[in-house]
């Protein structure tokens, strides 16, 4: 059996290589694009089918006619002369199969823009990127999908002197993110509608607390010996060294 082009069919019943692949479908047969092949016995199915449309419509043209031009009754005596309607019929047959065969190009045009705009919108959800405001380099380096030493070699061609753990600023981040083709998107770091909504304390409800106090500070500094006047003690005394070694807590 002999192959067949979809486009060169198309050209044979003159109409565009989308409105062949709609009837193709309709039949059961799937085809990729208008330089696939076909058998030539799907040749005879595309006819039976355009034949088919092609009678449908008429009929549909024939019933119109009828109900906008009712028959005259042809007056006695006379011979009823022969309505030249072949001619029209043939030609109104012919644009409705031509707009048939549009409505089914125009509809797969429309899925397939409809196929595209999603396509599109996935991708730009996609390449969106949610973080905190002065993320860190390792932060950033995880959420784009990259090691933190690309991150920090982007930084030094910035004119930064950066660490895996160090925090960057906004500008920073969008400019390294617009380099891999991401946009960033930054979280808000405190919500404003929970302390609006926060419920005031009912005095009532309230008791006497004493303040906590934390004394910090670094080794061999006096913080044993401050706690000591304070409490009236001598901590300090029973320390290896004259250095305490434990965390202590005391309310006074």
């Amino acid at each position: 059996m002999g192959k067949i082009r979809v486009y060169e069919l198309a050209r044979k019943y003159e109409i565009s290589s989308e409105a062949l692949i709609k009837i193709l479908v309709k039949e059961g047969i799937t085809v990729k694009s208008h330089m696939s092949t076909v058998e030539d016995r799907v040749e005879v199915l595309v006819e039976q089918h355009i034949n088919r449309i092609r009678a449908a419509t008429k009929r549909e043209v024939k019933k119109k006619v009828k109900k906008e031009k009712p028959a005259k009754k042809p007056a006695k005596g006379r011979r009823r002369k022969p309505e030249k309607t072949k001619e029209t019929d043939q030609k109104a047959v012919k644009e409705s199969v031509k707009r048939t065969l549009a409505k089914l190009e125009i509809t797969r045009r429309s899925k397939r823009r409809k196929r595209k705009d999603e396509a599109e919108e996935v991708e730009e959800a996609r390449n969106v990127v949610k973080l905190p405001e002065f993320s860190t380099v390792a932060d950033l380096a995880q959420h784009l999908g990259v090691e933190p030493t690309e991150i920090i070699q982007r930084c030094l061609n910035l004119g930064l002197m950066v660490t895996i753990n160090q925090r960057l600023d906004a500008e920073t981040i969008n400019m390294i993110a617009d380099d891999y083709g991401y946009q960033i998107e930054f979280a808000e770091t405190y919500d404003d509608g929970i302390v609006a909504e926060k419920k005031k304390a009912r005095p009532e409800r309230m008791s006497h607390r004493p303040p906590v106090v934390t004394i910090m500070g670094h080794v061999d500094h006096g913080k044993t010996s401050l706690l000591d006047v304070i409490r009236k003690s001598n901590i300090i005394a029973g320390e290896k060294g004259g250095i305490t070694q434990h965390i202590g807590a005391y309310e006074v």
